[in-house]
């Protein structure tokens, strides 16, 4: 995973480009609409501190909250924000041609009632 990479994990030879050092730091790094995680992911992010809100988590707090708080970690003391949007994240019935299609995904309707 290229977000590994960026936070100093995986084959040496990927680690060293642009530079021999630790590309992110994992207090700043937020994933958010995470809804299966292997065991190993689960003990990576467990570990590097990185923040995760599930689908779970927007359906309980509301994805504006979400974003606002993951805005304030993600830019706290950094001049750069980086935004990467896997397809996977979306619910199957918004995008069915992504390559790993899970139900329970983010929907134009669970944003909608999230703002209510």
């Amino acid at each position: 995973m290229p977000l590994a990479v960026c936070l100093g994990k995986g084959a040496p030879q990927l680690l060293g480009i642009g530079g021999d050092f630790r590309k992110l730091n994992p207090a700043r790094v937020v994933l958010i609409g995470v809804r299966s995680l292997d065991q190993r992911e689960q003990e990576f992010i467990r570990e590097s501190g990185i923040t995760v809100f599930s689908m779970a988590d927007i359906d309980r707090l509301g994805i504006y909250n979400v974003m606002a708080e993951a805005l304030r970690i993600a830019t706290l003391e950094t001049h750069a924000l980086h935004v990467s949007l896997d397809m996977d994240s979306l619910d199957p019935s918004e995008a069915p041609g992504v390559g790993t299609p899970a139900l329970g995904g983010l929907t134009i309707a669970r944003r909608i009632r999230s703002w209510k």
